[in-house]
């Protein structure tokens, strides 16, 4: 595969970037930036995993139009690349990675929608085809996709997490180990927003599934949030009236966040917790404006439960802030460069010892002409900046980017210690961490 320059994938330190530094920037010596060239810049369709499991992680992306998916190696290799028939408009073709049929293998998954058709394909670790899986049309959603996305969840309880479909039009499909249908639920509103959140909420030993669909772009009483229950069950559904000023909900958590001993489920619209019933327990409306990801770990020692990370985008009040499992905010994180919009900020195991950090990037403003500089900044629990890493980034004339900004973080080489890995607009992947 070539970059937009024409020269072939490649991979290097950038060292050239330390001398970006600003007199003010606290200054960690201890870290490495390496830059790995995809050739486009990935928006939501962008995942990382060890899909040949040698220990370390591959970078799965696939162009904004959706018709080019390529797997890149660690030091920036084409491992493998597809062209796929696809309609999208938005960056945002479903994309996943897991093992979907208990073969002990990582298989990508991906949609395909060729003219008059609507399916899943399966892919192996060196990019055969080993499924394509052919669903009803459904409904293409404004970027062009009918397949809108998957999900992970062990809906009868044995430990092996089913795969979940989403399909535009109001579908939700469960299949088995076989990769044959256990249930569809149709009748959901017309468009599937934006991902499959999957979790045991009620403690029973299988999995539920929260999404959200919306019967037109309009924010109103059709914009819904729905759990359901593994076999296929509606057990209770939200305006998003409710839980914030959206009308869909992007990301939300199960986890046991009070430390209580129940899990609870989080969302990053409205920063809303709800018990299993549905019932509203906290809610964080008053404190953000756009919540767009959420994060759940055990960070903060001297604060009973875990700790709710929220990021915002749009219309932002605050990059991040911190949030104890019982809804007080221990702390926001309020820097961003001029010109810049937060992305999704995670926490990461920075020194490979189990202690948490924040991590969080900047990206150019949706609109933005020209190159700038922007940062990566590393925190502590506390929200003390312990790293700030700058970098450039600028637009390609021609090239598609939606602003929804998919890092990742993972231990990305097995050396124990999780690497932050951040898509920038110009075609690059940054990855950073602890030298």
């Amino acid at each position: 595969m070539r970059s937009a320059s024409g020269e072939l994938s490649h991979f290097k330190s950038l060292n050239s970037y330390k001398n970006l530094l600003q007199g003010d920037y606290l200054m960690d010596k201890d870290y490495i930036m390496r830059e790995i060239d995809v050739g486009f810049a990935p928006g939501y369709s962008f995942k990382v995993g060890d899909i040949n499991g040698n220990g370390k992680c591959e970078y799965i992306s696939v162009e904004p139009g959706g018709k080019h998916l390529v797997v890149l190696e660690g030091d920036g290799g084409v491992l493998w690349e597809k062209t796929v028939p696809n309609t999208d408009r938005h960056s945002t073709t479903a994309l996943e990675v897991g093992d979907v049929d208990r073969d002990g293998e990582m298989e990508v998954v991906m949609g395909e929608e060729p003219e008059g058709g609507n399916n899943v394909i399966v892919l192996d670790p060196q990019g055969r085809l080993k499924r394509r899986l052919t669903f009803p049309l459904g409904e293409k959603d404004y970027a062009g996709n009918a397949i809108d996305s998957f999900g992970f969840a062990d809906v009868d309880g044995d430990g092996f997490k089913e795969l979940i479909v989403g399909i535009n039009g109001g579908h939700l499909y469960a299949l088995d180990d076989n990769l044959e249908i256990l249930w569809h639920l149709g009748g959901l509103n017309r468009t599937i927003e934006h991902f499959i959140h999957t979790g045991d909420l009620n403690g029973d030993g299988v999995d539920e599934i929260a999404i959200s669909s919306s019967l037109t772009k309009e924010w109103d009483e059709h914009c819904e949030f729905f759990l359901i229950s593994g076999e296929g069950r509606i057990l209770w559904r939200k305006p998003l009236s409710e839980i914030g000023p959206d009308g869909h909900v992007d990301y939300a958590i199960i986890d046991d966040i009070e430390g209580s001993g129940r899990n609870t489920l989080i969302t990053a619209t409205g920063g809303c917790l709800f018990d299993a019933e549905g019932n509203l327990i906290w809610t964080l409306r008053d404190e953000i404006a756009h919540g767009q990801w959420v994060d759940v770990a055990k960070v903060r020692e001297d604060v009973s439960g875990k700790q709710v990370l929220i990021s915002e985008l749009w219309k932002f009040r605050q990059p991040c802030l911190l949030v104890s499992g019982q809804g007080e905010v221990l702390w926001r994180f309020e820097e961003i460069s001029p010109y810049a919009l937060p992305t999704h900020a995670y926490f990461i195991d920075w020194n490979g010892d189990g202690k948490k950090f924040v991590i969080i990037g900047d990206q150019p403003a949706y609109t933005e002409p020209v190159a700038r500089t922007y940062q990566i900044t590393l925190l502590d629990c506390y929200g003390n900046v312990v790293l700030k890493v700058p970098f450039e980034d600028e637009p390609i004339p021609g090239w598609f980017y939606n602003a929804e900004n998919s890092p990742a973080v993972a231990d990305v080489d097995g050396d124990g210690k999780e690497e932050f890995v951040f898509p920038i607009r110009k075609g690059k992947l940054l990855i950073l961490g602890k030298s």
